[in-house]
């Protein structure tokens, strides 16, 4: 009866549920740092003095500069491959510009003799055609006899 009340221990009943708070941790102030920024000694000063701290530390900053080395070389051939792209984008469109302009070039002389050619008929249909005499069997007789005659 005498226990103080964070000893106090309660005997679950069956069937119903037990609750149980966790007492608070005292609270540390938090420490803001950057590995990317600070110093080595700036960041021992702060963290465990342990060998394991020690060894974690320098495996994660192997393993940045690993990452760091990877995105820069990523960085670079992605740079690399955009130069690339482009300057074969303007290789193919220059080409295809050149072929145009050849077979613009061939197919000249070709519309002009199509374009005359048209213009030939179309001017011919305009005009009447003159008829011709055609001489039947009849008038060939008769132009025989007057002459022979």
């Amino acid at each position: 009866m005498g226990k103080p009340e964070w000893r106090r221990t309660e005997i679950p009943l069956p069937g119903k549920s037990q609750v149980v708070f966790m007492r608070p941790r005292t609270s540390q102030a938090p420490v803001l740092f950057s590995l990317m920024n600070a110093s080595e000694v700036a960041v021992k000063k702060f963290l465990p003095k342990s060998h394991l701290s020690r060894v974690i530390i320098q495996d994660n900053l192997s393993a940045q500069r690993v990452y760091e080395l990877e995105t820069r070389a990523a960085d670079k051939t992605k740079k690399k491959m955009g130069h690339l792209f482009d300057h074969l984008k303007k290789k193919f469109m220059t080409e295809q510009l050149r072929k145009l302009s050849r077979w613009h070039r061939e197919a000249l002389p070709i519309q002009r003799y199509l374009e005359s050619i048209q213009k030939y008929r179309h001017e011919a249909e305009r005009e009447p055609r003159p008829r011709k005499k055609v001489e039947t069997l009849k008038s060939t007789r008769v132009k025989k006899n007057l002459v022979l005659g």
